[in-house]
């Protein structure tokens, strides 16, 4: 039968699903800042990065016991799964779709939402609407309907219909494997078909069977048998049934030719006794009469097990009681023979252990051992061409270590051209760094290897060098980084080159982390000229290079950019542009607080610890005072109070006191959510200026709420002390 494609994609989302759970765990306990939550992150985003280069996003359906990926359960016995699982759909999540592009924010703010009481994302309106309220758009969930709900009112184990015709998709998959195996792959690929019934297979079975090649009819019967062994591992007993009940229908419908090359093996399984009764039950009787006669006169091999099953079966339903009675008969008159049969021998005595060792993995594999073919793999690399390059630069290397006279170093020079495309072209990155560094980094070299010198700044060289970072950068990144910094100023117009073409955000990443290891002058003077593209992510990128690299000079370049088309690029000139210390930019803060749009006013706040003034304070504290009738922006609000207690806690306090001394009739409960979040502020507050307005916040309150400021204020003096 043809292998399957999806156990890549599988292992994949595996890897997924474990890593959120494990960042979800993370993000419960430590901050986003932890060292740990940075590992765990960056784990998830390789993992995300993997999926969605060959997909736009990876969606994921949520059950109450596991994970759905591409209809089918995603390891169903992994109880870390079945717990994540669990927490989602206690949020009401049926369905968890991540986007290409997805941002580590996202991703955070996700896991958090969902790490916390379920009971806090239903009294939002559903996790829909949390994710809405927070602009999260690159995770989108979809919640529970009336009819996702109806499964969870009887268990998994509860039949509703018999068992040979009721729905099975483990049956469904299987049944697809076996046409597409008997049409030579022509269905693979194809991810909707309709239901097969097993006498419908049987028949085709029958019909197409003969027309296999030997080695395909092998294939064939050992792929049945290996979806009857995987049915073993099938923890929920109804699934279990229905596969066994159609495929058993299935066996007793095909020719009897098929039946006997099947059960061949079939009968080499270690099947337990449970699940081979439990198989055995669905046979007909024509087929357990048949096997029995063959045990019986010797024609065969069948398992005791099997034996075993299938003569209770007979003897319960009085099949051929004759056949029966002389099979115990037989059992019964070979015991010695058994006992004999495995008894120890001296085979230890005389064969050495690795040869008993080879001669039992060739016996089972059917193939030499892994190690020779190694070997032999070995040798032949060895005469390749590319080989035996390398070990020209090598005896190159040590003909230059030996001081050779300088009369000889041009036809050094010529050769080192060609060895050093001969390194790049095979990913020998370690020997290429040594070569540039021995040849080039040397007093007493250095006025000589000027073709050396043009190869490694021509354009072929550097834009292959510059490809090369993101197919090699788990194996040679410390020597790639190394060769690019030694280059120096040449490689900086192939990085933007590449970084404007990258799909793959890691990618990006790893260009614009190159660029910050070069002059940072040289980086600016021509990054400034990309800005004019007209690819807004380009863009975008071309902008966070320039904050990094933090050189004022580029302000006039930035300043147009608050009037691009696209908001993100705008939003980021603006940063840049506070960052840099631009008036005009403060002004546009000023504005952007003013606003009543609520994603406006969030941006805002996100920006203004940049450009921290008086101006910028004072209105940021008009907007936590005010009071609309129907939206009282909770979100905005909590979001300008941790901001007012990182920038500017002195006056804050005052207006933080009023908040907590009042009652807001019209949203009471908002209102008691803000003074929540204003006393978890007041713990994070500089002890000696919560000292100083101790009596401000102890007489403006009363009752439970002063009893938790007293109590805030006992704990930072008894931590003082």
């Amino acid at each position: 039968m043809p292998h399957d494609a999806r156990p890549i994609d599988v292992d994949l989302i595996k890897g997924i699903i474990n890593t959120m759970f494990l960042l979800m765990k993370h993000l419960r306990i430590y901050g986003a800042k932890n060292a740990l939550v940075v590992s765990t992150t960056s784990g998830l985003q390789k993992l995300l990065a993997s999926y969605l280069r060959q997909h736009k996003r990876l969606s994921l359906k949520v059950a109450r016991h596991g994970f759905i990926f591409e209809d089918a359960f995603v390891e169903r016995s992994n109880k870390t799964f079945e717990t994540f699982a669990y927490n989602l759909f206690q949020h009401g999540i049926c369905t968890v779709t991540i986007e290409r592009g997805v941002a580590v924010h996202d991703l955070h703010t996700f896991l958090s939402l969902v790490g916390r009481p379920h009971s806090e994302s239903w009294e939002e309106g559903g996790m829909a609407r949390a994710l809405q309220l927070r602009q999260i758009e690159a995770v989108q969930v979809d919640e529970m309907s009336e009819s996702a709900l109806a499964l969870s009112k009887g268990g998994p184990d509860v039949a509703t219909a018999d068992d040979a015709s009721a729905k099975s998709p483990l049956w469904d998959r299987f049944a697809f494997a076996v046409l597409d195996g008997l049409h030579s792959g022509s269905l693979h690929g194809k991810t909707a078909f309709e239901d097969v019934a097993p006498e419908n297979l049987a028949r085709m079975t029958s019909q197409l069977f003969d027309k296999l090649s030997a080695a395909g009819q092998q294939e064939f019967t050992k792929g049945l048998s290996g979806f009857l062994a995987s049915l073993q591992h099938e923890n929920i007993p109804l699934y279990r049934h229905r596969a066994l009940a159609k495929l058993t229908d299935f066996i007793n419908q095909l020719a009897p030719g098929i039946r006997e090359k099947l059960f061949r093996n079939i009968f080499n399984l270690n099947m337990p006794p449970s699940f081979a009764a439990e198989f055995c039950s669905g046979l007909s009787d024509e087929i357990i009469i048949g096997i029995l006669e063959t045990a019986t006169k010797q024609q065969g091999y069948v398992p005791p097990v099997i034996l075993k099953v299938l003569g209770k079966i007979a003897r319960d339903k009085q099949l051929g009681t004759g056949e029966s009675q002389s099979l115990d008969r037989q059992l019964s008159g070979k015991h010695a023979a058994i006992e004999k049969l495995f008894k120890k021998d001296d085979f230890e005595k005389y064969v050495p252990e690795k040869y008993r060792a080879a001669l039992l993995n060739i016996i089972q594999t059917e193939q030499l051992p892994s190690q020779s073919e190694a070997i032999a793999a070995t040798l032949k690399r060895s005469l390749e061409e590319s080989e035996q390059e390398r070990h020209s630069a090598e005896v190159i290397l040590a003909i230059l270590w030996g001081a050779p006279e300088t009369g000889h170093l041009k036809g050094l020079d010529e050769n080192l051209a060609v060895v050093l495309g001969s390194y790049l072209d095979n990913g020998h990155f370690k020997e290429l760094y040594t070569l540039c560094r021995t040849c080039l980094s040397s007093n007493r070299y250095r006025t000589h290897f000027r073709r050396l010198r043009e190869t490694l700044t021509s354009e072929p060289f550097l834009e292959q060098l510059v490809d090369s970072i993101a197919r090699h950068r788990k194996r040679s990144m410390k020597e790639i980084e190394a060769l690019i910094k030694g280059i120096g100023d040449p490689c900086i117009e192939p990085l933007l080159d590449k970084l404007s073409e990258e799909t793959s955000r890691a990618h990006r990443m790893l260009y614009l982390q190159m660029l910050q290891k070069l002059n940072g002058k040289s980086v600016a003077r021509q990054a400034v000229t990309r800005l004019k593209d007209r690819r807004w992510f380009f863009v975008r990128n071309i902008i966070y290079l320039l904050r990094v690299l933090n050189d004022p000079q580029v302000m006039p370049y930035l300043k147009p950019l608050k009037q691009h088309p696209h908001p993100t690029v705008r939003m980021d000139a603006l940063k840049a542009c506070l960052q840099f210390g631009c008036k005009e930019a403060q002004a546009d803060l000023l504005t952007m607080l003013a606003e009543g749009d609520a994603k406006t006013l969030g941006a805002a706040i996100s920006l203004a610890p940049m450009a921290p003034s008086s101006e910028v304070i004072m209105k940021m504290l008009e907007r936590l005072r005010e009071n609309l009738a129907f939206n009282f922006q909770l979100e905005q609000k909590k979001a300008l109070v941790m901001t007012l207690t990182e920038i500017a806690q002195e006056a804050a306090l005052p207006a933080f006191a009023k908040l907590l001394a009042t009652k807001n009739l019209m949203h009471p409960r908002q209102h008691h959510r803000l003074r929540k979040e204003i006393l978890s502020a007041l713990s994070r507050f500089d002890s000696a200026r919560l000292d100083a307005a101790r009596e401000l916040l102890l007489t403006s309150t009363r009752g439970k709420t002063r009893q938790q400021i007293q109590l805030i204020l006992n704990r930072r003096s008894d931590h003082e002390s």
